[in-house]
């Protein structure tokens, strides 16, 4: 019960910091021109917060399965925190960390039905979510103990995740997936990249500094460097827009 909850406050930090500012900065504008009636530019809104939710939360939740024993280490490893637990922990986060793209698209999701005014279909969702939850629970706490608990969760996020975006389909047309995957594409090329270069770099400098925290640092700077040029070189268009967005906040007319 301690490993699941240590795991879920680690999940719950990325999920406060990253994806609730993408989806309250973008549920006022949807509902905005849900009240206008204007379905292009919502669900361009929508393509738009959903590539931009990605574009953050795929690097992240490669770093967290990554580096999760490091993280929890630095988080929790003292007085009554041993290094078994740490370790226990650490398995708990990275099986929540696989399911958090589909946390974070389903926020973005839920928040474009409560724009078109349908709060029925998010109820139901829910519900249905607690019932393969507890249905996957019993499945894999048999095979995975607590690393079963996790994984239904994440499980259920995705499931629930798809079938909250058929109904979407049906609601207001088609919403613009394929330039989204293909964008999800570019982004897991560069996330894949940045794995490649954050792993080692720490390994030869945890060997060197004998320190988890500068040598952790250090490796997730220069990971999300390569990240970024990476999404750059494929010519991402979220990190276009991204881009271009902090020059103009860097640089007003």
């Amino acid at each position: 019960i301690s490993a699941l909850s240590y795991g879920n406050r680690v999940i719950g930090f990325v999920t406060a910091v990253f994806v609730i500012s993408v989806t309250t900065a973008a549920f006022p504008q949807m509902s905005r021109l849900s009240a206008m009636k204007n379905t292009r530019k919502l669900k361009a809104t929508f393509a738009r917060s959903v590539g931009l939710m990605s574009l953050m939360v795929l690097p992240i939740s490669a770093g967290v399965i990554l580096f999760a024993p490091q993280i929890v280490a630095l988080l929790f490893e003292r007085g009554a925190f041993t290094a078994y637990d740490t370790q226990r922990t650490a398995e708990v986060v990275q099986y929540y960390a696989l399911g958090l793209i589909f946390f974070s698209i389903k926020e973005v999701v839920l928040n474009m039905f409560y724009a078109i005014e349908d709060t029925i279909t998010p109820t139901i969702n829910s519900i249905l979510a607690i019932f393969i939850n507890i249905g996957l629970n019993l499945l894999l706490i048999k095979s995975m103990a607590h690393k079963g608990l996790a994984l239904a969760t994440t499980i259920s996020g995705g499931v629930t995740l798809l079938l909250l975006l058929v109904v979407l389909r049906k609601r207001i047309g088609r919403l613009g997936l394929g330039r989204i995957f293909a964008s999800l594409v570019k982004m897991g090329v560069s996330t894949a990249g940045m794995c490649l270069v954050a792993a080692p770099l720490y390994d030869l400098l945890y060997g060197q500094l004998e320190s988890i925290l500068p040598s952790f640092l250090l490796a997730a700077l220069a990971g999300a460097l390569v990240y970024g040029l990476l999404n750059i070189l494929l010519r991402t268009k979220e990190m276009g827009a991204l881009v271009i967005g902090l020059l103009e906040r860097l640089m007003p007319s």
